[in-house]
C-alpha cells in the first residue's frame, strides 16, 4: 500500500501531466487538419479533473479544455492583434466553462448520478444556442464547440441540432471515454455505469450512421456543373479599381482566364453543359462604378454561362456596401447587399437590408452567403430552406497564413449537413471547397491552383430536423432534457425520503 504523500504526489503530478498534454493540444487544434482529434484526445485527459473536481475547480479544467475551440477558430485574429486573440481564447472558454460547471452543479443537486456530464452537457448546449442565434443581435462571435469537429465521426449530428449538437454529442462521448476507457466513476454503479456510458457511445456513433444512411439516399433533382475561380487579384489591384478603370478592365479578363482554367472535378460520364454557374468570391471585383455593370454582362456572354461575383457597390448615401452582383447574357443586377458585418475590420461599410434571395438562376435557387454569414446559422437556415445550393462567397486573406482560411472553408461541412443542402465555398485567398449534402467533400481548390469546376446533385425532398425547426427546436430540446433531469432527481428524493419516514413510522418507537 501507497504511503498517503506518495499517492498524493502522484496524484498531483498525474494532474499536471494531463494540464500540460491539454495546453499542448491548444497548438494543434490551429492546424487545419488538427481540431478534431485535439479536441477528442483533450476530452479523454481532462474528464477525469472534471468529472471527480469541485466546482471551481471543474469550471477551471472545464475552461482549459475548451481552449482550443476560440484558438483555433479565431486563429486569424492574432495577425492583427495577438493580445485580443489571447483575450478573445481566455474569456470565451472561462464563460463556457464556468456554465457548464454551474449546469453540472445544478443537476447534481437534484440528482447525482448524473452531475456533472449530462449537467454540463445541457448546460453548453444551452450557451450554444444562444451564441449560435443571438449573434445577429448582441454581435457576438457565432463560433462553438461544435464548429470544432468538422472532420469528426459525429458530424451527421448536426442535422439534428446544427453544431450544438455536435457540442453535445462531444461532451457526452468525452463523459464515456472517461467511464468506458478510463474508470474513473461518472455517476454512480461501477460496471453499471461503464454500460451506461458505453451504451451512450455506441448510440452516438449508431445515431450519426442513421443520419448519414438516410441522406445518401435522399433523392436529387438534375445535376447543374459549377465553376469556382480561387485566388483572384491582389489588394493593390482592387484599391485600384476605386478609380481605375483599366485597372478593373484587367482584372475582369485575369477572372475570365481562372474561369476558363478551372479543372473539372468527380464530374459524371454523361453529356452535360461546360458550366452552367461560374462563382467568383467576395470582393472579386473591387469596386464597381455603376457604369461598370455593362462590361461585367459582357464577361457573362464570352463564358457563355451567368456569373456570380463579389464586389463593393456605392449607394445612395455615399458609402459603399459589400455586395453580390449576377450577371447573366442578357443582362446585370446586384441581388444582395452582406447583412451581418464582421465588427472592427467592416466598420467603413454600410450593412445591407432586404435581400433579394434566393437567386433564381440555371434552372435552380441559390442561396448566397457572404464570409462569416455561413457561422449566423439563423440566416442560413432561413434562405437555405428556400434554396437548392447554399454558396458562401468570402475572403480571408486578412488572416493570413494561419489555419483560420483552411477552418472557415471546411465548416461548410457542418452547415451542409445542418441544412441538409449542397454547399460551395468560393473563397478569395483561402481554399474553396465544394460538399454535397451528406457533407462528402467533391472539390477543393488551393494555393496556385486557378479554382474548380463540380457538379452538384441538389435533394429534392430531404430536409433535416434542424432546417425543418431550427433553433426553437434545438432550445425545447435542451430545455426538456433538463427538465427530465430535475424531475427524476427531485422525484427520486421524494420516494427516498417518504421512505425513510415510513421506516421510521413504524420503527419500535412509533405511537
Amino acid at each position: 500500500m501507497k504511503a498517503p504523500h506518495r499517492a498524493g504526489r502522484e496524484d498531483r503530478a498525474a494532474a499536471i501531466g494531463r494540464l500540460v498534454l491539454a495546453v499542448a493540444l491548444v497548438a494543434w487544434a490551429c492546424r487545419p487538419d488538427g481540431p478534431w482529434s485535439a479536441s477528442l484526445i483533450g476530452a479523454a485527459l481532462v474528464w477525469p479533473d472534471l468529472v471527480r473536481g469541485s466546482g471551481p475547480r471543474a469550471a477551471a479544467t472545464a475552461a482549459l479544455l475548451l481552449v482550443p475551440v476560440p484558438a483555433s477558430a479565431f486563429e486569424g485574429l492574432r495577425v492583427h492583434d495577438p493580445g485580443a486573440w489571447v483575450a478573445v481564447a481566455v474569456a470565451w472558454s472561462a464563460a463556457y466553462g464556468a456554465v457548464g460547471a454551474l449546469g453540472g452543479w445544478v443537476v447534481g443537486r437534484a440528482w447525482a448520478p448524473a452531475a456533472r456530464p449530462v449537467g454540463w452537457a445541457a448546460a453548453w448546449a444551452a450557451l450554444d444556442a444562444a451564441v449560435v442565434h443571438g449573434a445577429p443581435f448582441v454581435s457576438a462571435v457565432p463560433v462553438v464547440p461544435g464548429y470544432l469537429l468538422l472532420d469528426g465521426p459525429l458530424v451527421a449530428w448536426a442535422a439534428v441540432g446544427g453544431p450544438v449538437a455536435l457540442g453535445v454529442a462531444w461532451v457526452l462521448l468525452g463523459a464515456a471515454l472517461a467511464a468506458v476507457v478510463g474508470g474513473f466513476g461518472v455517476g454512480h454503479g461501477g460496471t453499471a455505469a461503464r454500460l451506461a456510458w458505453g451504451t451512450t457511445a455506441l448510440a452516438l456513433a449508431g445515431g450519426a450512421h442513421a443520419w448519414s444512411f438516410a441522406a445518401a439516399r435522399a433523392p436529387t433533382v438534375p445535376v447543374r456543373t459549377v465553376a469556382v475561380a480561387h485566388g483572384v487579384g491582389d489588394e493593390a489591384a482592387l484599391a485600384a479599381t476605386r478609380t481605375d478603370a483599366d485597372a478593373a478592365t484587367e482584372i475582369l479578363a485575369a477572372l475570365v482566364e481562372r474561369a476558363r482554367a478551372s479543372p473539372a472535378v468527380d464530374l459524371p460520364a454523361v453529356d452535360l453543359p461546360a458550366v452552367d454557374l461560374h462563382v467568383w468570391p467576395e470582393s472579386a471585383l473591387g469596386f464597381v462604378a455603376p457604369e461598370a455593370l455593362a462590361s461585367f454582362a459582357d464577361v457573362a456572354r464570352t463564358l457563355g454561362a451567368p456569373v456570380l461575383a463579389g464586389g463593393y457597390r456605392p449607394d445612395a448615401e455615399g458609402g459603399w456596401r459589400n455586395s453580390v452582383v449576377l450577371a447573366t447574357t442578357a443582362a446585370t443586377a446586384w441581388v444582395l447587399d452582406k447583412r451581418h458585418l464582421v465588427p472592427r475590420y467592416e466598420a467603413w461599410l454600410t450593412a445591407g437590408v432586404g435581400e433579394r434571395w434566393p437567386v433564381r438562376v440555371a434552372g435552380r435557387r441559390w442561396a448566397v452567403l457572404v464570409c462569416w454569414e455561413s457561422l449566423h446559422l439563423g440566416a442560413a437556415l432561413e434562405r437555405a430552406r428556400a434554396a437548392d445550393v447554399v454558396l458562401v462567397l468570402t475572403h480571408d486573406g486578412w488572416a493570413g497564413a494561419t489555419a483560420t482560411p483552411w477552418w472557415h472553408a471546411r465548416s461548410g461541412r457542418v452547415l451542409a449537413w445542418s441544412t441538409g443542402r449542397p454547399v460551395i465555398v468560393a473563397s478569395h485567398d483561402g481554399p474553396s471547397m465544394a460538399w454535397s449534402h451528406t457533407g462528402r467533400l467533391l472539390g477543393l481548390a488551393a494555393g496556385s491552383d486557378a479554382g474548380l469546376t463540380v457538379a452538384i446533385e441538389a435533394p429534392s425532398s430531404w430536409t433535416t430536423p434542424y432546417a425543418r425547426f431550427g433553433s426553437r427546436g434545438v432550445g425545447s430540446l435542451v430545455a426538456a432534457v433538463w427538465a427530465v433531469l430535475l424531475a427524476t432527481g427531485v422525484g427520486r428524493r421524494a420516494v427516498a425520503t417518504a421512505r425513510r419516514q415510513g421506516c421510521g413510522a413504524s420503527g419500535p418507537h412509533a405511537a
